[in-house]
């Protein structure tokens, strides 16, 4: 066998043990709690070792052990990136908040500064706790705006939008479509300007809204350039300006089963509901799946004389949902819009194996139980067992195409030396030794 060949062969060997080792790390289950930080069983355990492998899943070992014989039992997500997230190709990581639903902090999200004629540094608007609009010199996402394809700046602490408001002061009220009081544009320098009275009106450095713009330096603009319109797809804020809100009801006296969300963005979509079709949660070291089943008693109402809407999860349904993160997408419409976001819950404690009547919601192991697979699981598989047959047979056909040509040239070699003929044989390697007789 050629020289060609053999390395063919190695290469197809080393190949295919890669992918077979892939297939069985992705396929390694594992549990996860759910924590402030989660954490999970060291996966390279055995009865006697215990190695030190958490950095794989950006984790760290249990500092409390000091066993220096078993070092590493638990591995435990780091403080900035607390969430333990399944992937299909590699068994998982821990990440951030923001990295669970990327959107809802928009990388194309814009600082609104200006510079007082009276100080050189720049200052931002600013949108505080108590949704007042002001300014800062401090980094806080409350200066954050995201500028959407309908013309509204909506700051990214509350998802409210920035407007002219009584006495052509600058405020923050929630969004609505159809206010052109809420619609700002932008002059050939990036400063700010309504255009509601049909005339540019600027905003100043005390939040006054004129039509005289003064000094550059007394107005708001843009910090870097032209900020892109982006449509906000993220996650709705929870009452305290968060996107993700961790449940804990192992104490029950002390469960919070009712909490407030930030629903609609725009006032016009007023009827919302949760939509479970598109809803999908975390479980142990397995990615995103969509919920098999509607949780009919997690339930929303409309907030009472103020902006959002309830939600309500009831004892019966945190036991369901206990150690998951359930991404639970929200539709709100009116006869002409409509919007969809997610609301993200993470639900503290161990996932627990009820059997499947006594959690009617999640089956006690949704990999392998489930006969309906999610959409968000296996694709990896497929993809990878049919590269590795193609490559295979790419392969073989390579080893083929160089036995038949060796095989051959030898046949032809033996040929011109019985013809005693000298000249070369095409494509046909130098044979070493003497030919066969």
């Amino acid at each position: 066998m050629t020289t060609e060949v053999t390395i063919l062969l190695q290469l197809f060997l080393t190949f295919w043990l890669s992918v077979n080792n892939s297939l069985q790390f992705s396929d390694r289950m594992f549990t996860v709690d759910r924590e402030y930080r989660d954490f999970f069983p060291n996966p390279d355990c055995d009865s006697t070792i215990c190695p030190n492998i958490c950095h794989r899943y950006d984790a760290n070992c249990d500092e409390t052990n000091e066993d220096t014989t078993y070092p590493c039992p638990n591995c435990y997500c780091r403080e900035k990136k607390r969430n333990f997230v399944g992937k299909v190709n590699d068994g998982g990581r821990c990440v951030s908040d923001l990295d669970l639903v990327k959107d809802s902090m928009p990388k194309e999200d814009v600082l609104i500064s200006s510079s007082s004629s009276s100080s050189s540094s720049s200052h931002y608007m600013f949108v505080d706790s108590d949704l007042v609009l002001t300014q800062t010199w401090e980094s806080s996402k409350g200066y954050l705006w995201n500028y959407t394809p309908d013309h509204h700046f909506m700051n990214m602490n509350r998802l409210i939008c920035l407007a002219v408001g009584p006495e052509n002061k600058a405020m923050v009220f929630p969004c609505k479509l159809s206010d052109t009081k809420q619609q700002w544009y932008l002059d050939t320098k990036g400063f700010l300007f309504n255009n509601e009275t049909g005339a540019p009106m600027y905003i100043h450095n005390d939040l006054s809204v004129t039509h005289s713009k003064g000094k550059d330096s007394d107005n708001f603009r843009f910090k870097k350039g032209r900020p892109r319109q982006v449509e906000y797809k993220g996650c709705y804020r929870f009452n305290d300006g968060s996107f993700k809100r961790d449940l804990d009801c192992k104490n029950v006296e002390k469960c919070l089963t009712t909490t407030k969300i930030l629903a609609p963005i725009y006032e016009e979509n007023a009827k919302c509901f949760i939509n479970w079709k598109t809803s999908s949660y975390l479980v142990d070291n397995k990615p995103w799946q969509y919920v098999p089943k509607p949780d009919n008693d997690i339930t929303i109402s409309p907030a009472e004389n103020s902006r959002g809407i309830y939600i309500k999860i009831p004892i019966t349904s945190y036991r369901n949902w206990t150690g998951t993160v359930l991404k639970l997408q929200v539709k709100c419409s009116s006869k002409t819009t409509s919007e969809e976001h997610c609301v993200l819950i993470k639900f503290l404690g161990s996932f627990e194996r009820y059997t499947p009547s006594s959690n009617p919601i999640i089956n006690p192991r949704p990999d392998s139980n489930d006969t309906k697979k999610s959409k968000h699981s296996y694709p990896y598989k497929i993809s990878t067992i049919v590269l590795s047959v193609l490559i295979f047979i790419i392969l073989v056909s390579i080893v083929v195409y160089f036995a038949i040509q060796s095989h051959m040239c030898k046949k032809l070699t033996r040929q011109r030396h019985h013809q005693n003929a000298s000249a070369e044989i095409p494509f046909c390697a130098e044979t070493d030794g003497e030919p066969e007789m």
